[in-house]
C-alpha cells in the first residue's frame, strides 16, 4: 500500500502521525485499516490499539486510530 492511500489528518490532510512510545517519538502513516506504514525510526514499530492517542506530525490535531477510521467511513 502506498502512502497516498493512507489515512489522513482531518484538519490539515497530512498523512504522517506520531506518538511517544517509551520516551521515543515514533512517526508513521496508517493504512485504511489503521495499521502502521512507513515507520521511523524503523526499529520502533508503534504499539497501536484503536484507542491509542496519536498526534498529527504537521498540525495540532490529536485523536485515536478509531477516530480516523470513523472519519474515513463518514466520507465514503
Amino acid at each position: 500500500m502506498t502512502v497516498e492511500n493512507a489515512l489522513f489528518c482531518p484538519v490539515c490532510g497530512a498523512r504522517t502521525f506520531y506518538l511517544n512510545q517509551d520516551g521515543t517519538i515514533v512517526f508513521f502513516s496508517l493504512d485504511r485499516r489503521g495499521r502502521p506504514l512507513r515507520v521511523n525510526p524503523t526499529d520502533k514499530e508503534p504499539v497501536l490499539t484503536l484507542e491509542t492517542p496519536i498526534n498529527c506530525a504537521h498540525c495540532s490535531w490529536f485523536g485515536t486510530v478509531s477516530g480516523l477510521l470513523a472519519e474515513l467511513r463518514a466520507k465514503e
